[in-house]
């Protein structure tokens, strides 16, 4: 990956600007600006300035001639190699690390993610460990369990409830069925994981004091 900051356009802030934005209270200019008719020459160094906070990438450097100013030679592109120093390079190094290690731990145990973790890239990098490793021990259970007809609430995961389970239908979903060489049909989720579908539940108050005295609080469950 390279940019080049010699074709920012007109938009592109002074060196001065950007280096206040980023907390650069003392800046070595790369090469000098100028003033010529009272328009601010801006030497594009915004390459250069976030390499000099990153620590990482290569500049290339290059000669360029303008009529006025003559040759000089400038910063022309900022060459990154490979994904880690990109990620370095707009501040995301930790995410990255985190999401490649979460990457390559489940490809290892199951193979068949490999072509699905990919579109993941969120879940690899921000869930906390604990729910991590909870998702990794459900689809652990399920890949071991393929048609067990429990109910969510039931299975022997630590701190699995079905409020957690319905907001990751999806990608567990995804995981299983990549897991089992399935193809995935957008089917129901329960029957994807071979779980019981949990029942609708109806609560039922009633107002009557009267009556609530004789029967008290009460609520029941049906199948809708």
């Amino acid at each position: 990956m390279s940019t080049r900051p010699d074709t920012c356009g007109n938009r592109c802030p002074t060196s001065l600007h950007v280096a206040r934005r980023l907390g650069i209270t003392t800046v070595t200019c790369l090469a000098p600006v100028f003033i010529q008719n009272k328009l601010l020459f801006r030497l594009r160094v915004i390459g250069c300035i976030f390499l000099y906070r990153r620590g990482t990438g290569t500049i290339v450097w290059e000669d360029r001639r303008w009529r006025v100013l003559g040759t000089q030679r400038v910063a022309a592109r900022l060459v990154l190699i490979g994904p880690e120093e990109v990620a370095q390079w707009i501040g995301e190094a930790d995410r990255w690390e985190r999401a490649r290690r979460r990457y390559a731990d489940l490809v290892s145990r199951w193979p068949g993610l490999s072509g699905k973790l990919s579109r993941h890239f969120d879940l690899l990098a921000d869930y906390g460990d604990v729910d991590y490793r909870r998702l990794v021990d459900l689809v652990a259970w399920l890949e071991e369990n393929p048609r067990s007809g429990m109910y969510p609430r039931q299975l022997p995961v630590a701190g699995l409830d079905s409020k957690w389970v319905e907001g990751r239908t999806t990608i567990v979903a995804e995981m299983v069925d990549a897991i089992r060489g399935n193809s995935p049909d957008g089917g129901d989720f329960y029957r994807r994981c071979g779980l019981q579908v949990p029942p609708k539940l109806i609560r039922l108050r009633i107002l009557d004091c009267d009556l609530r005295d004789r029967v008290g609080d009460w609520w029941i469950s049906r199948h809708h």
